[in-house]
């Protein structure tokens, strides 16, 4: 994959990039694997705080996770972040990282290696623009502002949600509900005082509340 800047070039090789280049391995020849439950939380609240436009909080977020373990998902969302900053050096590094780093299992390789081509053409037209609205002696001319545009137009990839126990729980207390209508509908005595009272209704009721229940567990499951 092609470096975009002349800049990036030298900063992809230097002693900032978390894997040497004597040491480094690309993510495909390394085993996917799933984040931990730290790792995951610290993405995920770096892409919310990108959805929230506090990118320097973002960064801090996601430099927490690759303390606990270099994955190529964080680096490519921290690469994001840099990206909304305006700071292509940083952006374009964390790109190069994520390529080297341990790869996560969704998104695949292949998937975060497409989107790390778009971004860097994203981001190389974005500084471009960014550099010919500034003159040599700083100042700002007409047309500054659309490499920002163009950064935002790029969209954090959150790592997939962890699966919930919330249809398992529904499910078990329907379950638990119609077990419970089955004893009140079998226990002696309800049903030969021949006279309609509030104990009649209870095990019915116990059937369509533990019904609904399992069938919205199921429903929740399936999404």
């Amino acid at each position: 994959m092609k470096y975009i800047l002349a800049l990036t070039i030298a900063l992809a090789f230097s002693s900032t990039v978390a894997i040497p280049a004597a040491h480094a391995q690309s993510a495909e020849s390394q085993e996917p694997i799933e984040p931990t439950s730290a790792q995951l939380e610290l993405n995920n609240q770096g892409v919310q705080a990108i959805r929230e436009k506090d990118f320097e909080k973002a960064v801090r977020l996601f430099r927490s996770s690759t303390d606990l373990g270099a994955l190529n998902i964080t680096y490519v969302n921290m690469g994001r972040a840099y990206q909304y900053m305006g700071d292509c050096e940083n952006a374009e590094s964390s790109y190069e990282k994520a390529l080297k780093a341990q790869p996560v299992k969704a998104p695949s390789v292949a998937e975060i290696e497409a989107a790390i081509t778009r971004y860097r053409t994203e981001l190389e037209a974005s500084c471009a623009s960014a550099s010919e609205a500034t003159d040599p002696n700083g100042s700002e001319q007409e047309g500054a502002g659309k490499g920002d545009e163009n950064i935002k137009s790029v969209k954090p990839i959150p790592q997939p949600p962890e699966k919930s126990a919330a249809p398992y729980i529904w499910m078990g207390g329907g379950a638990a509900a119609i077990a419970a209508g089955i004893v009140f509908d079998t226990v002696p005595g309800y049903a030969t005082n021949k006279q309609t009272d509030a104990e009649d209704f209870i095990g019915p009721s116990l059937y369509v509340l533990g019904g609904a229940a399992v069938v919205y567990g199921i429903y929740t499951l399936m999404q």
